[in-house]
Formats: structure tokens, sequence, C-alpha cells
């Protein structure tokens, strides 16, 4: 297993696949609004830190300074470097919004197709809740919900 460097994380180390290290031991990662982070102490003070920003920061290079972190597959805890990509804010909206949403049954058959969050939202379902549903995997409205 081969670990890399994290700039502005000194003593924090990270793997192609996203296990964050520490100068004794693995960090425990947690999940919030569907991201994986870590907590490492920089300067004395605790600093939450996303998973997919660590990988990219140690193994992506970003020579036009983009801010933003994308995943390509949008699965938000697949942090392996071969699906992280550096963005800009337009870009990385641009990249989420466009994707067809699906609403399922129960068993998973395809009951609606909608070409994008957008549109789900003018037929009359809430943005938010689809997100959550995607995310969370349970039913909004009794249906299941996911990205094609």
């Amino acid at each position: 297993m081969e670990l890399f460097n994290i700039p502005g994380y000194p003593n924090y180390t990270v793997t192609v696949d996203g296990r964050v290290f520490g100068p004794r031991k693995e960090l425990k990662q947690r999940i919030t609004n569907g991201y994986a982070w870590v907590v490492p102490v920089v300067n004395g003070k605790h600093v939450g830190l996303r998973i997919n920003r660590a990988v990219a920061l140690a193994l992506i290079p970003n020579p036009e300074n983009k801010p933003e972190v994308n995943h390509k597959d949008k699965n938000k805890l697949n942090n392996h470097v071969s699906n992280l990509e550096w963005m800009t804010r337009t870009e990385n909206q641009v990249h989420a919004q466009g994707q067809p949403v699906v609403m399922c049954d129960k068993a998973g058959n395809e009951i609606n197709r909608f070409e994008s969050m957008r549109a789900a939202n003018l037929a009359g379902w809430c943005r938010t809740r689809i997100k959550e549903a995607i995310r969370d995997d349970y039913p909004y409205r009794g249906f299941y919900w996911r990205l094609a």
C-alpha cells in the first residue's frame, strides 16, 4: 500500500482509494451529506477534510487552480483517484444538473424517467427530497430514485 503526503496537512497521508493515515494510525471516516471525511489536527486545531479533497490534493495535479473536486461517476463515496477531477464551481454544477433521474418501484422497476433533476422538479417532485432519497437509498413518496 503506497501512501502519499497530503499538502497542507503535515504528518497525514492518503492512499489512491481514499484511506487517510495520521502519525499513528488510520483515521476513522465519517459520512455527512453523502461525503466521507476525516478530522485531522493541523496546528493544534481539529479540521474537517473531505476524503475526495485529500486524494485530489495528494495525487491530482491542479495547474489551473480549480477549487472543487468532482466525482466523475457522481458517487460521493467513490474516492478512488481515477474517479476524481478538479473543476470550477460552474463546471461542477453543469456536471451535476444534466443527469437523468429514474423513479422506481420497490422491486427496482423503472416507473418514470426525467431528463434531469430540474425536469422532475417541474413535474411536481421536490428536488431536495429526490437527492436525499438517492443519497440515503430510501423511498420518497413511495418511490425509490436513482441517477441514470
